[in-house]
């Protein structure tokens, strides 16, 4: 099999923000460095040009209806979708890539895919159900209304027989619930370069005797936001430590009233370049994520760093923090965030120590190369 072009079907891409949205554009200019074209098929969510082309990257953008908080794109089958639509179909495609099981554009990609014969996979980005709900326990109804929805389109798109695979070995598992079988990794990854790239920069003043802890992300309740600022709040050494929260969401002018100390910034909404700049002035990154996701790609991006990290057990955090010289796994809780923040703001050693070896576990084993290199191996061309 000689393939020539790669379309990938994602719900959204930038300036879209997102760990799938990342993932989609770094595949997807790695796989043109290593010699592939790639079409991007996804959705208009800000109104852009309906088609464009950056080198040998085109993009579809199909025109739809925002649901559910915008997070969930419904085509609007007019004029412009239609000819789009026949101007896809038109395109000499080799492999189809859809990004999770539950969007639209994965049963369009699907579609092309079985009208053409040609090979298709479907990689899950997540590890439990969607929330619809307004808090991370959900609205029981919408909740238990989108399981539903879930299992119905998971049974649409196995009735295509692609490949399957996921981010995370927690993605695989988490498959086995619709009675899938996935055997291949796809990780979310960094660029090699990342470090060098941001090494001399800085993004706030810091002085040298002081912590920098490090929260980015949306803040909402599901990433464990309200659990981070009430540990911090109350640990007993706080007074040479900074936490840093980066990010906005419906909850932040809560949590700024609610929370305020000298020693707590909100910096609000910063783009990426900030942001991982921030992160490499940061002594220790905290994910204290409560929702089933496949990530967080912010762990593999503060690893790669050299930020000390702690995180909940989810996604691929287990892969990453695979012993106690790698970092620091948590539950879900206040006390338990409150007991490794205290532990890492004394003990320079482990913190140290820390930093240093996650640092070179991503950078062997959590790159972009690595990844589309077992994409095109063991995948594209198996």
């Amino acid at each position: 099999m000689s393939v020539k072009t790669i379309a990938i079907f994602t719900a959204f891409i930038y300036p879209h923000l997102g760990g799938v949205e990342r993932f989609t554009v770094k595949i997807a200019e790695t796989l043109v460095k290593k010699g592939f074209k790639v079409i991007i098929v996804t959705t208009n969510s800000h109104n852009l040009s309906s088609q464009e082309e950056n080198g040998d990257i085109k993009i579809y953008r199909f025109p739809s209806k925002k649901q559910f908080k915008s997070r969930y794109p419904i085509f609007e089958k007019n004029n412009i979708y239609k000819e789009l639509l026949m101007q896809l179909s038109n395109e000499n495609i080799d492999f189809v890539i859809c990004n999770t099981r539950f969007y639209l554009t994965t049963l369009m990609g699907l579609k092309l895919a079985k009208k053409r014969s040609i090979p298709s996979i479907v990689i899950e980005h997540g590890g439990g159900y969607v929330q619809v709900g307004t808090s991370i326990k959900g609205h029981s109804i919408l909740d238990f209304l989108a399981k539903i929805y879930e299992h119905w389109i998971t049974f649409l798109v196995k009735s295509y027989q692609p490949k399957f695979a996921a981010v995370s070995l927690n993605g695989i598992e988490w498959l086995k619930r619709f009675h899938i079988t996935a055997n291949e990794v796809l990780h979310n990854s960094v660029d090699s370069t990342l470090l060098k790239e941001f090494e001399k920069l800085e993004y706030l003043p810091n002085p040298s005797n002081q912590i920098l802890i490090l929260f980015a992300g949306r803040i909402v309740e599901e990433k464990g936001i309200v659990l981070l600022l009430e540990a911090f709040s109350n640990i007993k050494n706080s007074k040479n430590a900074k936490l840093v929260i980066a990010g906005e969401g419906p909850l932040l002018n809560y949590l700024k009233q609610s929370y305020q100390a000298e020693n707590i910034l909100y910096l609000g909404k910063l783009d990426y370049d900030s942001t991982m700049t921030l992160m490499k002035q940061s002594d220790i990154f905290v994910a204290p994520s409560i929702y089933a996701e496949g990530g967080p790609t912010a762990v593999i991006e503060a690893g790669m760093m050299k930020c000390a990290v702690i995180a909940t057990n989810r996604g691929v955090v287990p892969e990453v923090i695979s012993d106690e010289k790698t970092g620091v796994i948590v539950n879900d809780n206040v006390d338990s965030i409150k007991i490794a923040l205290e532990e890492l703001i004394i003990n320079h050693e482990k913190r140290k120590l820390l930093q240093e070896t996650i640092h070179q576990k991503i950078k062997t084993g959590f790159t972009w190369d690595a990844t589309v290199k077992h994409l095109i191996d063991d995948i594209i061309y198996k």
